[in-house]
């Protein structure tokens, strides 16, 4: 008896918690009642042109573009005949901290070929690229996935801010830590 009423105490807890979070995670349960629009409340400042946090957002002049749109822009599909893929020269570089650690690190980059510069002109220019980037690197920044994955994004945007979108991608296939 000493058990059973702490384990059903336990039991109904959890319960209650997994009901409340299930509700949470199908959605808001406002009531119908206060889901309707009070008289002279939302609706009219709706009408007024004004959301229910206040004005609404200007309508943007022509020319310019919103973040959302240019973010679509650089993530136009584009032809897969026009994607290239070549090999990185590895790259070999010690690190800032500890600068006794080495790093090996090699792997593809995917490619425009439409774009101005050639696979053998693009494949050094973003080894020399990454040696600059994996300099600045500290053991810490390279450890567990989460470090890998972060390492990697910071790696592709680099790359990409500056050879101008040619290249879409570095696929990084193997990286030694020393």
């Amino acid at each position: 008896m000493g058990l059973l009423m702490p384990a059903l105490i336990v039991v109904l807890v959890g319960v209650g918690a997994g009901y409340g979070v299930g509700n949470f995670l199908q959605g808001s349960s406002v009531p119908e009642d206060a889901a309707k629009a009070p008289a002279g409340g939302a609706a009219e400042a709706a009408k007024a042109g004004e959301g229910a946090h206040g004005p609404a957002p200007k309508p943007e002049k022509e020319g310019e573009a919103s973040q959302d749109q240019a973010a679509t822009e650089e993530d136009e599909p584009i032809d897969p005949s026009d994607i290239g893929v070549t090999f990185l020269p590895p790259v070999v570089t010690n690190i800032a901290d500890p600068q006794s650690v080495w790093v090996r690190l090699e792997g593809e980059i995917t490619y425009r070929k439409s774009g101005e510069k050639k696979p053998d002109v693009l494949a050094p220019t973003v080894s020399e690229q990454i040696v600059n980037y994996l300099r600045t690197l500290k053991l810490s920044d390279l450890q567990g996935t989460d470090g890998i994955h972060f390492v990697s994004e910071d790696i592709n945007n680099i790359v990409r801010s500056l050879n101008g979108g040619q290249v879409r991608e570095v696929l990084i296939t193997g990286l030694i830590v020393e």
